[in-house]
């Protein structure tokens, strides 16, 4: 295997870790992950005009933003199919770190109405309560939006970092 398809198979296992079975954002007793997503995400479509009266938006963007959400949790599977093909790992990667960005610019209260934007990524239960996905705050935590970062965005952050690297490098 060549350095390309190393890394990204490297990278498609640490996004997915990161996705779907570590914490991303703390809000109060809520956890946002992959998994809060999962378990939404058709809430999300079919609450669609209520969700973008709350966001001052028309619908059809609500639609854009679940499709961004579902190629999202997708990512990971993209960067793993990555090993054979530069642009998949390089297409799979900008998603994991635009979606960090996202998370830290959040939690450092940009907007500060955040809260209404993430509920899409929230829940209180998990699959085994405290263990999956594992929490571990990490900070930095905004004052009006209360959500603190945890473990699972910066391993995402890097995943997607070294998934877009891994794009750059030779395939078999």
């Amino acid at each position: 295997m060549e350095k390309g398809s190393i890394l990204s198979l490297i990278s498609g296992i640490i996004v997915l870790v990161g996705t779907f079975f570590l914490t991303w954002f703390t809000v109060g007793l809520a956890d946002a992950s992959g998994i809060g997503l999962i378990k939404n995400l058709s809430d999300y479509f079919t609450n669609a005009a209520i969700v973008a009266a709350l966001w001052g938006v028309p619908t059809f963007v609500i639609y854009i933003v679940g499709a961004c959400y579902i190629l999202f949790l997708a990512s990971g599977v993209l960067i793993l199919i990555g090993v054979k093909s530069r642009a998949l790992a390089i297409i799979g990667s900008l998603m994991p770190i635009a979606m960090t960005m996202a998370i830290l610019f959040g939690s450092l209260d940009m907007p500060a109405d955040i809260i209404n934007y993430v509920g899409v990524f929230l829940d209180t239960g998990g699959i085994i309560p405290g263990i999956i996905p594992y929490t571990l705050e990490i900070g930095p935590s905004g004052t009006l939006s209360m959500a603190t970062v945890a473990l699972g965005t910066y391993v995402m952050l890097v995943g997607g970092i070294i998934g877009f690297i891994s794009g750059f490098f030779k395939r078999d």
